[in-house]
């Protein structure tokens, strides 16, 4: 809902009796106090507008509101390196062969040797995550504002999620097109998390090709 500016004076006066209608130094007593609340609300909407909006804030603009809701720029240990995978799935590589050790991509597991590095998002990418912490912050677990966090960090609407078995999230993933949600998906259970999980939940990946 879009904050309005509220003319306090113009208020005051309203509600002024008859018999300080026409008394000047009513007058400029009163709008003494209010033209002060005029000049604090000023100052208050264009927080609003300027300093807390994600989508008009750029560089500097964006990290501060990023430490605000605890959501850094920089990303840890995301890996960028191509293993084997889903078709469709972010930076996956087709399965080698037993008679070619070169041919297709190398499996990666949690036992596998750290690969992963530190990625510092771009600004288009950082107001998506912004965005999807400020809803993971607040959310109580539903299936609306999982989806809603999965599009944004996927930059897609086109993925889907189905909770009808019980302690399962089975996630249908069209497109995801900088990697994040493969990201977050990955640091599910850790405190970087922003993918609203319920207890006893896990969750399962569906990824649909072309």
């Amino acid at each position: 809902m879009p904050l309005e500016f509220i003319d306090y004076t113009e208020r005051a006066r309203t509600r002024y009796t008859d018999l300080f209608k026409r008394d000047e130094v009513f007058e400029a007593l009163v709008s003494t106090v209010t033209e002060v609340l005029n000049d604090y609300q000023q100052e208050y909407l264009y927080l609003k507008e300027v300093i807390f909006n994600i989508d008009k804030q750029v560089g500097y603009g964006l990290d501060y509101i990023g430490d605000r809701v605890k959501q850094p720029r920089l990303l840890t240990n995301f890996n960028q390196g191509i293993h084997f995978g889903f078709k469709g799935s972010y930076k996956s590589g087709t399965f080698g062969t037993v008679s070619d050790s070169e041919a297709g991509a190398p499996f990666y597991s949690v036992l596998s040797t750290n690969q992963g590095s530190g990625r510092v998002l771009n600004d288009v990418e950082y107001r998506n995550v912004i965005k999807a912490k400020i809803i993971s912050n607040s959310t109580t677990c539903t299936p609306k504002d999982f989806l809603s966090i999965v599009n944004l960090i996927s930059f897609s609407t086109q993925n889907s999620v189905d909770w009808r078995v019980h302690g399962v999230i089975n996630l249908n993933i069209v497109e995801d097109k900088y990697g994040l949600l493969d990201y977050f998906i990955s640091r599910a259970g850790t405190t970087d998390n922003i993918l609203p999980i319920p207890l006893g939940y896990r969750i399962e990946q569906n990824y649909i090709g072309d």
